[in-house]
């Protein structure tokens, strides 16, 4: 029907990770939100924990060496993070994730030898699991929810005919 509503994030939540040693809530309304700040301010690491929890695993991605280094790493004079926690906090109004509740939970931890840890409302879960969970919302870390900087660059930059393949492939009509 065409008055159900997508899912949306409602707000992410990071500690440890990368540039977020403390603990910092950011909230988002429904439909379009825009995070602007400062160079080196940390919005693009936003976009990053957003995607980490999506379940990015190349850290070239997530502009990382290797998963431990997305660990906050003290600054200056500050103590390392022990491990990175991003929690994903998703509007379930509708139902579209089969769990009780009006909101569903995403988390990722990083640990210093690089193991990551997935949950689902504080449940330990396989990778695979949190893909099949966001994949009922069309969300995945490979898909068009989040459009990166880079890949904007490119799109801004391709010949005419590229970035109208690029957009029949999007919209399924190629």
């Amino acid at each position: 029907s065409g008055d159900t509503e997508m899912t949306y994030i409602k707000s992410i939540t990071l500690k440890g990770f990368k540039s977020f040693a403390k603990e910092t809530n950011i909230e988002f309304d429904k439909g379009f939100s825009c995070i602007i700040g400062p160079n080196g301010s940390g919005k693009s690491n936003i976009s990053d924990g957003i995607i980490f929890v999506l379940g990015k695993l190349g850290s070239k991605s997530l502009r990382a060496e290797n998963a431990a280094s997305l660990i906050h790493n003290g600054g200056e004079g500050g103590r390392p993070s022990a491990e990175a926690v991003v929690d994903l906090h998703l509007d379930n109004a509708e139902k579209t994730f089969p769990q009780n509740g009006n909101e569903v939970t995403v988390s990722r931890v990083v640990r210093r030898n690089g193991t990551s840890i997935y949950k689902i409302n504080d449940d330990v879960r396989t990778r695979q699991e949190v893909l099949e969970l966001l994949a009922r919302a069309d969300l995945s870390p490979d898909g068009f929810n989040i459009v990166l900087q880079e890949a904007i660059s490119r799109f801004v930059e391709m010949r005419n005919e590229d970035r109208r393949q690029l957009l029949e492939g999007v919209a399924g009509i190629s």
